[in-house]
């Protein structure tokens, strides 16, 4: 049932049935939860009014079943995680709210953890919230991966705007942040072991201009991760339910790899971080092992930054000069037996969706091979 008058809740929930009159909040609206749901309270106490002493702190449930459980304080919200609510899926809620308190159940703390953030809307801007409408809710979503993409190879953003827009993508219950990491144009992610990346690829000496991008502003540019930075905002994504998906380019798109590592590309020179946009032809080479040696040592680093199940490596738009005059790849497509230069990029996306997949992690991508173990929106191989 979809009565959803006076209540306003995006997206859109399974079913609303509004209820009559409200719940009031104000500084003394406790937060209950279960241990498997304190996550999730913590955030919730801190979007709720604050109180006048010490900042709140939700307050555990005793840990006894449910019905069991002696009854919360008037006009507390509790939040708990059932198990058995297979109903609700991997992320859905249960939600009540009427005016002698409040309920959030999930069947797992993501559910519970969504269930908050619909409070969260209903509660309205920071601080102007009174009261709670009267309502049920039940939601679960439609689609797994609910995801936004943001490069900041190009344009670098800091970690706190990361951390906002995280935040905003939560309340929405936008679950994967594609970090998009590096690119011709910046490298933005510290490796240890490559300390050049962030040396000379992470700055570059000039941006187009907005209005004319045929011209530069001839203004060096720069910006880059540290491991610590990059631990902070995964830790803050995953608190609040999102997975940080890192996009790490390979085998186009890495100019400013080459600028860091020249012997990575075919020619061994000659490269610079670039300052224009568009799609670059000097790419990784293909018939190098070095090059492969440098790629899973990045990823090692990357792998220990980020814990979620997919690394992507964009994998498209690879022009082919390079590749077609370099004796090096040119042996690997006769070693292989490829029949040409789109075959080799498609055999470097399995080879290196198999190093990935030998460390429990999949591999993400938008063409030149992805398919398998790895996933993608396919695009054209063939980049000339």
């Amino acid at each position: 049932m979809h009565a959803m008058s006076g209540v306003a809740v995006i997206p859109r929930p399974v079913a609303v049935t509004s209820g009559a009159g409200a719940l009031p909040i104000s500084a003394d609206t406790e937060v209950l939860a279960d241990r498997d749901s304190a996550a999730a309270a913590r955030l919730l106490a801190s979007w709720l009014p604050a109180a006048a002493g010490p900042a709140r702190r939700p307050r555990p449930l005793p840990p006894a079943p449910a019905p069991r459980r002696a009854p919360a304080p008037p006009g507390a919200i509790v939040l708990t995680t059932d198990t058995t609510r297979t109903d609700l899926g991997d992320e859905g809620y249960a939600l009540s709210v009427a005016p002698q308190g409040a309920t959030v159940t999930g069947g797992t703390p993501r559910g519970v953890l969504w269930g908050a953030q619909t409070l969260r809307q209903l509660l309205g801007p920071p601080g102007t919230a009174t009261t709670l409408p009267a309502v049920d809710i039940v939601d679960h979503p439609r689609f797994a991966w609910r995801g936004l993409h943001l490069d900041v190879a190009r344009h670098f953003f800091p970690v706190p705007f990361i951390e906002r827009l995280i935040d905003l993508m939560a309340l929405y219950k936008l679950n994967t942040f594609h970090w998009h990491l590096t690119e011709d144009q910046g490298w933005r992610i510290e490796i240890r072991s490559r300390p050049r990346l962030t040396e000379t690829g992470a700055r570059r000496a000039a941006t187009p201009l907005p209005q004319d991008r045929t011209q530069t502003d001839d203004t060096s540019y720069a910006g880059h991760y540290t491991q610590d930075e990059v631990r902070r905002v995964v830790a803050y994504a995953g608190e609040r339910g999102v997975t940080v998906v890192p996009e790490i380019e390979m085998p186009g798109h890495s100019q400013a790899a080459l600028a860091s590592y020249p012997e990575l590309g075919c020619t061994g020179s000659g490269y610079e971080v670039a300052t224009t946009w568009g799609i670059k032809s000097d790419v990784l080479c293909a018939g190098r092992e070095t090059t492969f040696a440098f790629l899973e040592e990045v990823l090692e680093e990357v792998l220990e930054l980020f814990p979620g199940p997919f690394i992507h490596v964009g994998g498209d738009e690879c022009p082919k000069q390079a590749w077609r005059a370099c004796a090096h790849c040119q042996a690997r497509i006769a070693s292989e037996r490829l029949a040409d230069e789109d075959e080799l990029q498609s055999w470097f996306i399995r080879r290196m969706a198999g190093w990935l997949g030998g460390r429990g992690r999949g591999l993400g991508g938008l063409g030149g091979g992805v398919g398998g173990a790895a996933w993608g929106r396919r695009r054209r191989a063939t980049m000339g």
